[in-house]
């Protein structure tokens, strides 16, 4: 099973395109889902990344093909994914990250964000910005959390990064190469392009979730 995760803001629809790829549909069972609080969840908002690993890997009851999953993950959703495979390495078989924050330095909030937090500001954000925010204002938190456990980390990692990201900086690239010493990684920097390398560039994510899919299961 391979199982879709997005970015905030965001919603399953994010990753129609590849639900509808005959290729990765032939390969595996595709599930894509609204994360806590966007789409048409019914869930509250939960910020917490422990609380929404562990509501995403509910979604393993899906999986009838006894095998590891493969997560994939963009922007925050990517985020995501690393904590899922430290917090459940049995049942993950490896991660396709997009574009996402991991190092936590780069991944503090910025001068914007705190602005957007401001009460005063708050309530005139669209409700989806609004959501977005209240996740980024942490996130610095919980990548530090993270930082310790990414060398447990031993399933198979491909990063894909825009060069030119100038949301999620590029930086993260060269931090996660550090710290996942001992997964299986494989790194996709792709030149001129941005953060939505996942619209953008849909031939690359296809081919580099295949070949994940197409490799023997790490024992």
């Amino acid at each position: 099973m391979v199982l879709f995760v997005h970015g905030t803001p965001g919603s399953w629809q994010g990753y129609a395109e590849y639900l509808q790829n005959q290729e990765l549909s032939d390969r595996a069972h595709l599930v894509a889902i609204d994360r806590s609080g966007f789409g048409q969840s019914d869930h509250g908002h939960v910020p917490s990344f422990r609380q929404q690993a562990a509501m995403l890997m509910r979604l393993q009851a899906l999986n009838k093909s006894g095998k590891p999953i493969i997560v994939v993950g963009h922007s925050l959703g990517g985020s995501l994914a690393y904590r899922m495979a430290i917090d459940f390495p049995k049942q993950i078989a490896g991660l396709l990250i997009i574009s996402a924050s991991v190092d936590p330095e780069l991944g503090k909030a910025r001068w914007y964000n705190r602005v957007a937090s401001w009460r005063a500001i708050n309530w005139l954000l669209p409700q989806e910005l609004m959501k977005a925010n209240i996740e980024i204002m942490p996130l610095q938190d919980e990548l530090l959390a993270m930082q310790p456990r990414l060398s447990d980390i031993r399933s198979r990692v491909t990063i894909i990064h825009g060069e030119q990201d100038k949301l999620v900086d590029f930086g993260h690239l060269a931090f996660a190469t550090a710290e996942l010493s001992n997964a299986h990684l494989n790194t996709v920097a792709v030149p001129d392009i941005g953060h939505f390398i996942l619209w953008d560039q849909p031939a690359i994510v296809v081919k580099e979730l295949i070949a994940l899919l197409d490799a023997p299961t790490i024992r």
